[in-house]
């Protein structure tokens, strides 16, 4: 996704736009500051970004341990210890590869639309 920019009156939002600069963003929110309704001497302005879903492995690993035990299979805390460090970090990477290709499978509705490194700029 290319860098774009989003801009609000108020630090929680909304939210709006997705320009290609800080500049183009203020510009925008210049252009649509609600005279009327209150003066406007300020904008919040933030990257938007896509969150892909994702899992810790430690809470992973902790769900097959106690789905497992309730299933009747027994199983001790020792299942998620004897694995190494490399193994869990590749559970991870798997489950991130694969929540990503079900997210881009599925389209926007699997992704969250966040702004992010919102900063105050004068209007």
């Amino acid at each position: 996704m290319p860098k774009t920019y989003a801009y609000s009156f108020f630090r929680e939002g909304p939210y709006f736009g997705a320009y290609e600069s800080i500049e183009a963003a203020k510009q925008e929110a210049k252009d649509h500051t609600p005279k009327d309704s209150f003066s406007a001497h300020r904008v919040f302005i933030g990257r938007n970004e896509k969150v892909y879903p994702d899992l810790d492995r430690r809470d992973l690993l902790e769900k097959i341990r106690r789905k497992m035990d309730f299933d009747g299979i027994p199983v001790g805390s020792f299942y998620i210890t004897v694995l190494t460090r490399d193994e869990k970090a590749m559970l991870s990477s798997l489950v991130r590869d694969a929540l990503r290709r079900w997210a881009d499978l599925v389209g926007e509705r699997a992704v969250m639309h966040v702004v992010t490194d919102v900063q105050e700029y004068a209007i």
